[in-house]
């Protein structure tokens, strides 16, 4: 099966998406967050992102809410209470758990023992490896010494040296390379990448997976109707938010593409089973442009333009 694609199931009523291999843990607050900052980081790049592209034109205050709702924003006018809600797929990362904990590890090694892999500092380390089904986590774990050892070589970083021509094209023909590339231990991969952390080691695995139409739109059901009660004019669910250990799952970005291409379904859904007391829903890829406006409350005004 092609990654990246929307594969139909042997019935073709619930069709499973492929996302590609990719690091599906990647540590972008190396101290961790407390979950009011985890709240904070959601809210105030939501709001900044809305006034950034002028959907938003009006000042207000971000407020902390009486959970519900989670926070609150203040305008001249009034306020409006909005809930707070990640979206993510838990099981995924339950099955997933293994395979990143076997990278912790190599990362903690690698930042113990500085002076043997100095030439990996500010580099991302990645070991790409099968589909979860195929792990055989106990293999790879017995593998972390060799792989280790195999890291105390420098052997540059993929893409290094590369040159686009003159006029900033690629070139017809790319020059063959071998840096960045460790090799193969068991059934990893491991290559190095100079789009690391600066002044830290980074390790992160990578895996092709799957997500069935079905999950996702439960996912984001659930997030909407849990939240459906007095004080919550807006729920705002965000994808890709790092987590209290400061880590971003990569996948999450791929839950969110997904919606997009279930966007009218979702809609649909949505007004069929309309909320008592929400007023619009708002789903949001952390970081990105990502934003969508899945459900306003037919003559209700509110102080921005649709995402």
């Amino acid at each position: 099966m092609i990654p990246g694609i929307k594969v139909a199931d042997k019935d073709g009523d619930d069709p499973i998406w492929l996302s590609p291999a990719s690091p599906f843990y990647v540590s972008m607050f190396p101290s961790g967050l407390t979950k009011e900052e985890v709240e904070n980081i959601q809210i105030l790049d939501w709001v900044t992102f809305m006034k950034r592209t002028l959907r938003l034109d009006k000042e207000a205050d971000v407020l902390y809410g009486e959970d519900p709702p989670d926070r609150i924003l203040k305008f001249t006018e009034g306020t409006v209470g909005v809930e707070l809600r990640q979206l993510t797929l838990e099981h995924v990362r339950r099955e997933l758990a293994p395979l990143r904990d076997i990278g912790l590890k190599i990362q903690r090694s690698l930042s113990s023992q500085p002076d043997d892999y100095k030439h990996l500092l500010g580099k991302l380390v990645q070991l790409s490896t099968l589909e979860p089904k195929d792990l055989n986590v106990k293999e790879l774990q017995s593998a972390i010494p060799e792989i280790l050892e195999l890291l105390k070589q420098d052997v540059g970083f993929v893409g290094e040296g590369f040159k686009f021509n003159s006029d900033g094209s690629f070139p017809k023909v790319f020059p063959e390379s071998r840096r960045g590339f460790y090799g193969k231990i068991k059934s990893f991969v491991i290559q190095a990448y100079p789009d690391g952390i600066s002044g830290s080691f980074q390790v992160s695995c990578s895996i092709q997976t799957q997500i069935r139409q079905s999950e996702a739109l439960q996912a984001i059901k659930k997030a909407i109707t849990d939240k459906d009660i007095a004080g919550n004019d807006v729920v705002l669910i965000t994808c890709g938010l790092p987590d209290e250990k400061g880590y971003v799952c990569p996948l999450d970005n791929w839950l969110y593409q997904h919606l997009t291409e279930n966007r009218a379904v979702i809609k649909e859904w949505i007004e069929f089973n309309e909320p008592t007391f929400i007023k619009n829903i708002i789903v949001r890829l952390w970081h990105t442009n990502g934003c969508m406006d899945l459900y306003r409350k037919k003559g209700i005004i509110i102080p921005w333009s649709k995402c």
